[in-house]
């Protein structure tokens, strides 16, 4: 019997669709046909294969309204984000393709006893792709994955997000008319043990891609161990920004509500500690009010609004339970109203001190601006301070360093231990073409345009043995 879960807008839990949730033997079955399509889709021509993503990339933009209005009834996503995601979704497309058009092979150059030998590598297709998408960016993030698989010749199973599943689904015919063959992707929802079982453990899946949490991907790490995967997981962050006192407090003000203001807050390389010098700590938070103050709050559908709703109740729930735990151990609330049902309004938290996993390993998914400030009349030991708690976690996504003396600033940036680090500006400065992950928790393997390509790929030497020889 075909189970179906609702699926409701988080504004009023109102019912706006369904979804049918599959089981072991029909997702076991989606790998069996993507394998054979796989090698379908592997003999495909370069030039064709681009021809279809490129394709499929104008269809994401001509709809473009229609997925952005999925995306803030079902996660409550202001809809310009969304339509965003589109845009975002579409580069992601056309630029694997150039990536891939420029990927040159190597020749082996000659060494001794084999001067007469003729060798040279290529990058190959790994096989079927596992791609496991997560609730905040699901159009953005499956184009992260399916893009550089794609072009790399491999097929790809696509497991839809629990909580919105609706956008991701509806992007299926968009496959089927630009022209990408049938069963090379495939997209569905299934339980968790589900995709444990028929994707992440099946010998016949080549690789698996998910973003998500950091418990999550060591999970799957675990269950793909046996098959020895391909691995490309990217997973959490609680991202620092180091605020020297020579900044001026409005800028800095600016740049910290930048690195938090996308989709409510729920982003993985979101500003979230803010290590800041205590002498201009009190005027960047008074500036910070200002800026948050012309937030507009209200209905994801208005083009204007940028304060909505987290993606259910129970993720409301769950930045309220961390940010009442950070009040009891004893930070202040200065500012904000916090949670009405799923919405969480920006709150600002003076006072957050070292003690507090807050300042370390508490990875909050709502506009929460924690303020870590530390005595700077001694420079040097605010530096080393500063960087001490900013690598005191088990992440290393992104960060920020801001800082007049640019010396000083590189020097700080190359001591933090992260993935990325973005000098006089908040971490979630993200350019596509970046490699984008990091090491700890924050997961394996590189995400971007000048790197995707090589993580669904493998490398293959082929030897022409005595080539040259008479």
């Amino acid at each position: 019997m075909i189970r179906t879960d609702k699926v409701t807008n988080p504004a009023d839990n109102s019912v706006i669709g369904e979804v049918e949730i599959l089981s072991h033997d029909e997702v076991s079955e989606i790998v069996d046909k993507a394998v054979a399509a796989q090698k379908v889709w592997a003999a495909t021509p370069l030039n064709e294969r681009g021809e279809c993503l490129r394709k499929l990339a104008d269809l994401l933009e001509a709809h473009d309204q229609e997925i952005g209005e999925i995306l803030a009834k079902d996660m409550g996503k202001p809809i310009g984000m969304g339509k965003a995601e589109c845009a975002d979704a579409a580069f992601l497309l056309r630029a694997h393709v150039e990536r891939a058009n420029h990927l040159y092979d190597n020749v082996i150059c000659d060494n001794a006893g084999t001067v007469d030998d003729l060798r040279f590598t290529k990058r190959e297709a790994i096989g079927v792709v596992g791609c496991i998408i997560p609730y905040n960016y699901p159009i953005e993030l499956t184009f992260q994955k399916l893009a550089p698989a794609l072009i790399g010749g491999n097929a790809c199973v696509v497991k839809v997000p629990t909580r919105d599943p609706l956008a991701v689904m509806a992007v299926r015919p968009l496959i089927k008319e630009a022209g990408i063959p049938e069963n090379v992707v495939q997209i569905f929802a299934c339980d968790r043990d589900v995709i444990t079982s028929a994707v992440v453990k099946n010998p016949k899946v080549a690789g698996i891609a998910m973003t998500g949490s950091s418990p999550t991907g060591a999970k799957i790490a675990e269950n793909a161990g046996s098959t020895l995967k391909s691995l490309m997981l990217e997973l959490g962050g609680n991202d620092p920004l180091i605020i020297f006192k020579d900044v001026d407090p409005k800028k800095a003000a600016e740049e910290i509500a930048a690195g938090r203001w996308d989709c409510n807050g729920q982003i993985c390389c979101g500003t979230k500690r803010i290590i800041i010098a205590k002498s201009i700590k009190d005027a960047v938070i008074n500036e910070l009010i200002e800026v948050l103050k012309t937030w507009k709050v209200g209905d994801p559908m208005d083009p204007d609004v940028v304060v909505s709703y987290l993606v259910n109740e129970d993720a409301a729930k769950k930045v309220e339970e961390q940010v009442n735990e950070t009040i009891a151990a004893g930070a202040k609330l200065v500012w904000g109203n916090g949670r009405t049902g799923a919405r969480f309004e920006p709150v600002i938290l003076d006072d957050v001190t070292d003690a507090m996993d807050i300042a370390h390993n508490m990875e909050v998914f709502g506009m929460v601006f924690p303020f870590i400030a530390l005595d700077d009349e001694d420079e040097e030991k605010f530096e080393e301070e500063a960087v001490r708690i900013a690598n005191d976690t088990i992440y290393g996504l992104s960060s920020g360093v801001m800082c007049q003396n640019m010396q000083t600033a590189f020097r700080v940036a190359r001591q933090i231990e992260a993935g990325g680090v973005v000098v006089n500006g908040h971490g979630c400065n993200r350019h596509y073409d970046q490699p984008f992950g990091g090491p700890k928790m924050t997961g394996l393997g590189r995400e971007g345009v000048m790197c995707s390509i090589e993580e669904f790929t493998q490398v293959k030497t082929y030897i022409y043995n005595n080539a040259f020889g008479k």
